[in-house]
């Protein structure tokens, strides 16, 4: 969290304002809190690959939205977060609905450190990732209503 913005109350909600993309993919945001954050997605045809199975950019979205989000939660969604970089390994095939939880590790005052990991349905693990996040300060544009929302 920035310096600048510490004399702000913590945030007890996740107030996210809709992301076309995400919304197109069809991301789900299950919990976000306390620099960690779960999100679902169930395959659609427009996200099968040639083997009919997810396409590996829509396992990496999903890993940076959800490790994303756990760093935004880290900071008390005072602030919002851009990826520096991210690194992906892919485990197994995945089908059905996929599950991706991240956690944010740690960092300081501009950067967080996060690590994630999409399973299936069975609980197999199809992809791991770590990412590195810059904190930024939440553009007016994201203001809603008088509340901070985050992306």
């Amino acid at each position: 969290m920035s310096s600048t913005d510490q004399d702000q109350e913590p945030r007890t909600a996740y107030p996210f304002l809709p992301i076309p993309f995400l919304e197109l993919l069809g991301v789900e945001r299950e919990s976000v809190a306390n620099g960690k954050a779960r999100l679902t997605l169930e395959l659609q045809p427009q996200l099968r690959n040639l083997y009919d199975g997810f396409h590996g950019g829509v396992i990496m979205t999903l890993l940076d939205v959800a490790m994303a989000s756990a760093a935004v939660s880290h900071s008390d969604f005072r602030n919002t977060v851009v990826t520096i970089d991210m690194s992906v390994s892919f485990v197994s095939p995945a089908s059905g609905t996929v599950v991706a939880e991240a956690e944010a590790l740690g960092g300081g005052k501009s950067i967080c450190f996060c690590e994630g990991r999409v399973t299936d349905a069975s609980g197999n693990l199809v992809a791991r990732a770590n990412g590195t996040f810059k904190y930024l300060k939440i553009p007016k544009h994201m203001v809603a209503g008088g509340e901070n929302s985050q992306t």
